[in-house]
């Protein structure tokens, strides 16, 4: 079984459909990512991408951190569960919550995606496919899985808008997106980080 935070890039650019955002993210695709944070809440024309400091300014100022996308789930058996209409990576706190009885994060509509938690399974029922019985121990460890990767590609997003911005700006910016997104932890600063 295999879960992962993902955002889902403009299909009509020719971009894939899902971009991971893990540890293996590429320079390129963090600037991607990047570039939908602030055209979800400035709305700038293409040719009018205002400058990184300039996103980070405005971010420090005004808007929550929201990017579409969220997390998804899939098994060998052909289970998988995608992000939905208006899913967002900010919701990736609601996996990373105490998994009960009553557990059912936010996935998007159109599917809407339910979750079921027993002590041996996680059922997952969505609008458009049946019900499906998942191992738990299996998705813990690959939830677990999916918040080391998470955490890895803050590193390297706090690596990439650190050559861009001031070291301050960087980390609040950084910290920020780590806190609004849920995912703990703090800002390796870049001199002492383990990434290649």
């Amino acid at each position: 079984m295999h879960v992962l935070a993902a955002r889902s890039p403009d299909v009509d650019a020719g971009a894939p459909s899902v971009l991971s955002l893990d540890s293996r993210i590429s320079p390129i695709e963090i600037g991607s990512v990047f570039a939908e944070l602030a055209q979800y809440s400035l709305h700038f024309e293409e040719d009018e991408f205002p400058s990184v400091r300039a996103v980070v300014a405005y971010f420090a100022a005004h808007e929550r951190l929201v990017v579409g996308g969220g997390v998804r789930v899939w098994s060998e058996r052909g289970v998988e569960v995608s992000p939905g209409c208006c899913s967002g990576c900010e919701s990736f706190g609601d996996w990373l919550s105490p998994r009960d009885a009553s557990w059912s994060p936010w996935c998007g509509h159109d599917p809407t995606t339910r979750f079921a938690v027993t002590d041996a399974h996680v059922k997952v029922s969505t609008d458009d496919v049946d019900t499906a019985l998942l191992d738990r121990a299996s998705f813990e460890r690959a939830l677990d899985a999916c918040a080391r990767e998470t955490q890895a590609f803050v590193t390297r997003f706090h690596q990439w808008i650190s050559e861009r911005c001031t070291p301050e700006e960087a980390t609040c910016f950084t910290e920020r997106l780590r806190d609004e997104w849920s995912l703990g932890g703090r800002v390796a600063s870049p001199e002492h980080s383990t990434e290649a």
